[in-house]
């Protein structure tokens, strides 16, 4: 018995120097991640959309793929949305004389259409093409 008391207490220091090396020590150094020059890089256009019965103007109808900001203006007398249904991106009905943003980013290039889901609004013409180069 009385040799297994001083292996204990050698084993406890031991231990509780282990422990207080592992306390003091320099904690690792924080992995640094280089963000990449698309992340960094995603250019933003502002497109102004303007709705009245039974039609859009963009302000611009061709623009770099990226994020889009749409600022939708509703200077008709009647409720219309703007959707865009490639991407699955849509505004509530916007309600006359009102606005709204909608906020898509395009990844691809091509064509996207663009329409009023409103009634009948889009077999009234009230639809267009969007380029994204």
């Amino acid at each position: 018995m009385r040799f297994f008391r001083p292996l204990a207490a050698l084993a406890l220091g031991v231990l509780l120097t282990l422990a207080a090396a592992v306390a003091t020590s320099p904690a690792p150094a924080a992995t640094q991640v280089k963000a990449t020059p698309a992340a960094t890089q995603i250019k933003t256009t502002n497109v102004t959309v303007v709705m009245r019965e039974y039609s859009y103007s963009l302000s611009k109808n061709v623009v770099p793929r990226g994020r889009v900001v749409f600022t939708v203006v509703n200077k008709g007398d009647l409720g219309h949305d703007f959707v865009i249904g490639a991407v699955k991106k849509k505004t509530p009905v916007v309600p006359p004389g009102t606005r709204r943003k909608l906020i898509v980013t395009f990844t691809k290039k091509g064509r996207f259409l663009y329409l009023c889901s409103v009634g009948e609004h889009f077999f009234h013409g009230m639809k267009g093409y969007l380029k994204i180069t």
